[in-house]
């Protein structure tokens, strides 16, 4: 037999100009609040189905007579910055003749100062849920349930029932992968995947298992599908301990190289896919930069990112593999107003990306062969092909001619000169 009931969840008002409120970042994009309260709406799955509930997020939206009048149980959770408002609203509840459940971390940290709600959940929900809704069907109404600490499972937590949000109302909506903030760690990156304008996020492998990391990955490609921002924590330039926080869109993601690109901005992004092999090519464009101490462009990420998505994560020209080391090189370089097309660019080492802009070695367009600079030979250089040819893809024949002309210029001026001299 089951017994239906009305449950009211309330998340309380935290207090006002503080830290939670981001009020200008929220006016920014139209929003009401930062996050959606994603502790309450995950106990909201582990309820019985045949429980009918309705979330009131007091910082987004009005509490009513109705609303209190409609509940068989009152469940609140919240933070320190909201107990003003959740000490309010277990009175008010009261005031109403309605039960109270509190739980959160407030809760769990100060329950005497909650002494007066009729239930009280201490702890992590997941441990405890049955027990409570066991002593709730067998007609208790006051009870209190103690979690063991840092016994649950989260990789076993139900999908939050973000049904019972109004998406509009927020800046982001969280996705847990620990407990803690809901926010968005950068992993491990390397020099070349951050700017002022994004970061190449490179999928995570942790001690916290597969299953974890995994479940982080598809969290991150939903927040790509649903278009739903995300909080970047990345470290401070002057001291890692200073932290900046930027608002993140995942644009992309490729799954070979196990790599997202996320793009900053208040709003989301304008971002185009990675050109088709045969679309048309644009060698040179106008490109504008960020003037600052060190030159940024806007793009600079989304071209890495295509590089070794259509190339691979490989050194063009030698075995190299580590990211850490790798270059998304143009071929026609920025210096001379070269586009941003992955098909004008190639995956490079350090050591060859240095070697191919100052032409030690070019590639002849028809034959794809590699040439190095007269006088120099290929294993001075550490060349380890003698041609392009086990890319995923090869780079557009305009590009490859347009460099191979300046190397061969840059070439017959030397030969030229050591004549004359």
């Amino acid at each position: 037999m089951t017994i239906p009931c009305h449950v009211l969840m309330i998340y309380p008002k935290f207090v006002p100009n503080s830290f939670w409120n981001y009020s200008v970042a929220c006016e920014l994009v139209g929003a009401k609040y930062p996050a959606a309260p994603l502790g309450l709406i995950t106990v909201a799955a582990m309820l019985p189905k045949h429980w009918d509930i309705r979330l009131i997020n007091r910082n987004t939206e009005p509490l009513t007579d109705e609303d209190l009048d409609w509940a068989d149980l009152v469940m609140i959770s919240g933070m320190l910055n909201q107990q003003p408002d959740f000490i309010h609203l277990i009175d008010l509840a009261h005031r109403h003749g309605k039960p109270v459940c509190v739980g959160g971390p407030d809760v769990s940290s100060s329950p005497h100062i909650y002494a007066d709600a009729d239930f009280q959940v201490i702890g992590e929900a997941e441990l405890v849920i049955e027990q409570f809704i066991a002593a709730w069907e067998g007609g208790e109404r006051k009870g209190v349930f103690v979690a063991d600490k840092f016994k649950a499972d989260i990789t076993q937590s139900p999908m939050p029932r973000y049904d019972l949000i109004k998406f509009e109302h927020y800046l982001f909506i969280g996705v847990q992968y620990s407990r803690g903030c809901p926010i968005l760690h950068t992993g491990r990156h390397y020099n070349d995947d951050l700017s002022d304008h994004g970061v190449i996020y490179h999928y995570p492998v942790t001690s916290r298992g597969a299953k974890r990391d995994a479940g982080e990955v598809q969290a991150t490609k939903n927040a790509m599908s649903y278009q739903l921002p995300i909080f970047v924590i990345l470290p401070g330039k002057l001291s890692e301990k200073n932290r900046s926080l930027k608002l993140g869109w995942v644009c992309d993601f490729d799954d070979e190289n196990q790599q997202f690109l996320i793009l900053f901005g208040a709003h989301h992004p304008h971002y185009a896919p990675a050109e088709q092999v045969d679309a048309p090519f644009t060698l040179k464009e106008e490109v504008r930069r960020k003037t600052a101490s060190v030159l940024a462009r806007p793009s600079q990420q989304r071209f890495r990112f295509n590089v070794l998505a259509k190339y691979g994560s490989k050194c063009s020209v030698c075995e190299i593999r580590h990211p850490q080391v790798l270059k998304a090189a143009h071929i026609c370089g920025k210096s001379d107003k070269g586009s941003d097309d992955w098909r004008n660019g190639l995956p490079l080492c350090a050591t060859h990306h240095d070697a191919f802009d100052v032409h030690l070695f070019s590639i002849e367009p028809t034959t794809m062969e590699i040439r190095c600079r007269p006088n120099v030979a290929a294993s001075d250089l550490g060349l380890h092909v003698v041609r392009l040819a086990s890319l995923h893809n090869m780079p557009h024949v305009e590009a490859l001619a347009w460099r191979w002309a300046a190397a061969q210029k840059e070439w017959n001026t030397e030969e030229q000169q050591s004549e004359q001299s």
